[in-house]
């Protein structure tokens, strides 16, 4: 795998995970498991970029972030869905 075919990968996973980002963060039917699936697959393509690749420099940095990121992604969806549930709880009078 060259650097170019390593991007484009890159690339459909991050339009794939920011798409299912937007329906989440903007109350619109979403899938937990997709995002988890998609943090995966992202996991897995910043180690093949490591085992790969040293340069450029904004790339490794970037692929250090992505596992960072993925490693903690069950975290962040039951974080979000705990947050949900208590505001929905929560009653909020305007007068």
């Amino acid at each position: 795998m060259n650097l170019e075919q390593w991007c484009g990968i890159d690339e459909q996973i991050h339009i794939a995970e920011s798409d299912e980002h937007y329906k989440l963060y903007a109350g619109l039917h979403y899938r937990e498991e997709l995002l988890e699936r998609l943090a995966q697959m992202n996991l897995f393509n910043a180690q093949i970029f490591l085992n790969s690749f040293s340069q450029p420099r904004e790339l490794v940095s970037m692929a250090l972030e992505n596992i960072a990121d993925s490693k903690t992604k069950t975290l962040e969806l039951k974080l979000h869905r705990v947050r949900n549930k208590k505001n929905c709880f929560k009653k909020t009078y305007i007068w």
